[in-house]
């Protein structure tokens, strides 16, 4: 193990202190990191590895899902919310928005639109491709609508012990490397492929490893103004990164992250 992926394990542990000749030491031994796989010390500061992640994820993320490249936050609480650590359930299932969430918008303006068009510009109707225009859109919203309403499977867990998430993109600890040099690489052309290549042999699972919050770092990414697009970002020290849209899903984005702190708060008081 090198330097560098020693100093990665100093930066997010209690013991670290640093050294104007060399940097980051170990404050147990006093001297650089020398271990070879793990350090058999190392205690997880949570504070900054949560921060350390969302420097890592800003300064890298046109290397993840193209939905995780809005503004980048940590998950936080909200004061406004009812939900407490008192009243949490030890397990807590996060589904699809029972009522199809945002999609049941789109279907009713793709309906508003199919009757006011003929009224605007009757011409529409006197063509077959208008016809097929009119009638394709509003069947792929209804498809899109029934899939959120009828798959009640969860979409994340939540407990004391920790999160995961059971669909989206996740992207192992192997892989991260090789995407984070690719986007680096001075070709335009070549990085696209890698970048593309990389995505797709990431894998897309039905469950993803759990993350406990001893050493899970979360983050929240915002892209769009009216319709916001949300990702979740799950990241545990030393493994791979899972990202999950979180905007269909039955609680809203800011109860989800206010829900994730408080599971943190139980599970870190139960250790």
């Amino acid at each position: 193990m090198d330097r560098k992926a020693h100093v990665e394990w100093c930066e997010n542990c209690t013991r670290r202190k640093p050294d104007l000749e060399v940097g980051l030491i170990c404050g147990a031994t006093g001297r650089i990191a020398d271990f070879e796989k793990t350090c058999p010390i190392f205690d997880m500061d949570t504070v900054a590895h949560q921060e350390n992640f969302r420097q890592f994820f800003k300064r890298n993320r046109t290397v993840f899902s193209s939905n995780a490249a809005g503004e980048v936050s940590s998950t936080s609480k909200t004061r406004a919310r009812s939900d407490t650590v008192a009243n949490l359930p030890e397990i807590l299932l996060i589904k699809n928005s029972r009522y199809g969430g945002r999609m049941v918008l789109f279907v009713f303006l793709s309906i508003l639109g199919l009757v006011l068009i003929p009224f605007l510009k009757p011409s529409i109707l006197e063509s077959t491709r208008g016809l097929i225009m009119l009638s394709i859109l509003p069947a792929i919203l209804m498809l899109f609508l029934a899939r959120s309403i009828f798959d009640r499977s969860a979409k994340i867990t939540l407990s004391s012990f920790g999160i995961q998430l059971h669909s989206g993109l996740y992207y192992p600890a192997q892989g991260i490397a090789s995407l984070i040099e690719a986007n680096g690489n001075e070709s335009s052309a070549s990085k696209k492929f890698a970048i593309e290549m990389s995505l797709i042999s990431h894998i897309k699972q039905s469950s993803q490893p759990p993350s406990p919050w001893n050493n899970a770092a979360t983050l929240l990414s915002e892209e769009g103004d009216q319709f916001p697009v949300v990702s979740l970002i799950v990241k545990s020290f030393n493994s791979g990164v899972s990202v999950i849209s979180i905007d269909q899903l039955e609680y809203s984005p800011k109860r989800i992250a206010h829900l994730i702190e408080l599971y943190k708060e139980k599970g870190r008081s139960q250790e």
